[in-house]
C-alpha cells in the first residue's frame, strides 16, 4: 500500500498590513479555507513577528 504525502512551504508578502493583528486575521482566514476545502494540515512556521510576511507549511496525505 502506497501513501502519497504532499508538502509545501508558502511565503506570502502581505501588503497593507501594519500590525500583527491584521496579519493574524488574514492568516487565520487562509488557513481555515485550506483546511475546509482541501483537508490540509497548515500552520504558520516562520516570520511570526513580521507583520508583512507570513510563511505557511502545508501538508496533505492520501492513499
Amino acid at each position: 500500500m502506497a501513501m502519497t504525502v504532499g508538502v509545501a512551504r508558502v511565503t506570502l508578502y502581505l501588503e497593507g498590513t501594519f500590525s500583527l493583528k491584521d496579519k493574524r486575521q488574514i492568516v487565520r482566514s487562509i488557513t481555515q479555507k485550506a483546511r475546509n476545502q482541501f483537508n490540509a494540515g497548515i500552520a504558520e512556521v516562520e516570520d511570526l513577528n513580521d507583520a508583512r510576511v507570513a510563511t505557511l507549511a502545508v501538508v496533505v496525505v492520501s492513499n
